[in-house]
Formats: C-alpha cells, sequence, structure tokens
C-alpha cells in the first residue's frame, strides 16, 4: 500500500510515504482507494469534502471520517453511497450527534456507524494522565510545553 497525506504543513511522518500540502488534496483524490479524513472543523475544513471532492474520487473508493461532523458534507456522502459512487463508508461523525434515528444514513447497507469513538483506545485515560503530568513537569522547570492548543489556527 502507498500512503499519501495532505497537511496545513506538510511534513514527513512515520508510515506516510509521501506529505503534500492541503490545497493538493482535489489532484490527490483521484489516486485514492481509500480515503481517511481526520481534520479538525475549521473554516478552512468545512465542507471540506462535498460533491465536487467526492466527484473527483475513483468510482468504489472507501471512505473513513474520523474527523469532525461538518468536514464532510453529510447529504452529499448519502447521495455517492446510494449511487454507488462510493462504495462504502466507515463513519464516526456526523454533522448531528448523535446520528438522528430518522437519518437515513441508518438504512444504508454500505455504512458502518460508530459512536464518535475513534480517538478512544484501551489506555487513552493513562496516555492523557502521563501527558498533563509531563506537560507539568515541563512548566515547574520553565521548558516549553508539548500538544498545545493554537488559538490562532483553532486547534
Amino acid at each position: 500500500m502507498t500512503v499519501i497525506g495532505t497537511r496545513a504543513r506538510p511534513q514527513p511522518m512515520d508510515l506516510v510515504d509521501k506529505v503534500h500540502a492541503a490545497s493538493d488534496l482535489p489532484d490527490l483524490l483521484p489516486r485514492a482507494d481509500f480515503i481517511a479524513v481526520s481534520t479538525p472543523l475549521i473554516p478552512v475544513t468545512r465542507g471540506l469534502i462535498g460533491t465536487d471532492e467526492i466527484a473527483r474520487m475513483k468510482p468504489g473508493v472507501i471512505l473513513a471520517d474520523v474527523s469532525r461532523g461538518g468536514v464532510v458534507n453529510q447529504s452529499d456522502l448519502y447521495d455517492a453511497l446510494k449511487a454507488g459512487h462510493v462504495a462504502g463508508a466507515a463513519l464516526d461523525v456526523f454533522e448531528t450527534e448523535p446520528l438522528p434515528q430518522d437519518s437515513p444514513i441508518w438504512a444504508l447497507e454500505n455504512v458502518i456507524v460508530s459512536p464518535h469513538c475513534s480517538s478512544v483506545y484501551a489506555e487513552w485515560e493513562e496516555a492523557s494522565f502521563r501527558l498533563f503530568l509531563d506537560n507539568l513537569d515541563r512548566w515547574m522547570r520553565g521548558e516549553r510545553l508539548v500538544n498545545i492548543v493554537d488559538p490562532a489556527r483553532g486547534y
């Protein structure tokens, strides 16, 4: 498998063969057999994947959305799933959460729905506490903290 990705600030990443600028996304979509959407919801990513982007994807593509509701246009994705252009999807986030009981997405056999839990793993609470303790130690030593939110970027 060749793994390509996009980032606002492209830099090499473990397990990713090539990282491109976010602006390259339209040119990369037709190359992918599988697309994983994992980005924060900020003004520039709202509606990032909609009708035009889905049309650029290969017929039969599989899409996994573990970002935030609103990054992928849910109605446009539904239409593409129903038509078969997108062969299947694993959806962890929705524009309205929880996904309303009357959503037509529930009736699609080519969709797996999870309850916005993609970031949860067996030891996540312990890892979060270790991060807190590490940052507390750094703060007490006057060192730079890690994993800091940048209000200018929105995450």
